[in-house]
């Protein structure tokens, strides 16, 4: 899948492929209790136009029994976090149900930059770094002790905001 392609947010799987059987999307799992339990991820022919309102409905029904629903721990809202957190192995679900694998597929120079300034915003913060233009959005501001942004240089005047740091690092790379 191109990045493009990809409705945010995006929700972390596990570190195998789900299953497929028509419109609902799963894991199956061996209980020494119950033998093969179904964990239903999703089900797209439960009415709703996202992952997240499906989602809600399939909690609905989880709570009667008539369904167990598979963990989710991580929600992304950034390509920066969907780069860090992924692995060859891992899996992720999109906002409109796509399973997919993010692939590392090239190298690209990883910096370090001061931050100057945080602006509070509705839903998050605004970084503003030492030496570049553009701001970066992030959903929480850096702990006090961080006092540098830690960017992707993606292409020349493109950055992907990728950490903090407490103490510039050295410049280095990192696959994308």
């Amino acid at each position: 899948m191109r990045l493009n392609d990809i409705s945010w947010p995006v929700y972390k799987l596990e570190e195998r492929q789900p299953s497929t059987e028509g419109d609902v999307v799963f894991y199956a799992k061996e209980s020494k209790k119950d033998g093969i339990v179904l964990q239903i991820i999703d089900d797209k022919s439960i009415e709703g136009d996202t992952f997240g309102k499906r989602r809600t409905k399939l909690m609905m029904n989880s709570i009667g029994g008539a369904c167990k629903l598979q963990k989710i721990n991580t929600c992304l809202f950034f390509l920066g976090d969907l780069i860090r957190i992924s692995t060859p192995k891992l899996w992720f679900i999109d906002n409109s149900g796509k399973v997919f694998k993010y692939t590392k597929s090239r190298t690209v120079p990883l910096i370090y930059r001061r931050i100057t300034n945080i602006i509070k915003v509705i839903g998050g913060v605004l970084l503003e770094v030492e030496g570049i233009e553009s701001r970066f959005r992030a959903l929480y501001p850096p702990n006090d002790i961080h006092k540098y942004a830690a960017l992707l240089k993606e292409s020349k005047g493109s950055y992907l905001l990728y950490g903090y740091s407490a103490a510039k690092q050295k410049d280095t790379v990192r696959k994308i």
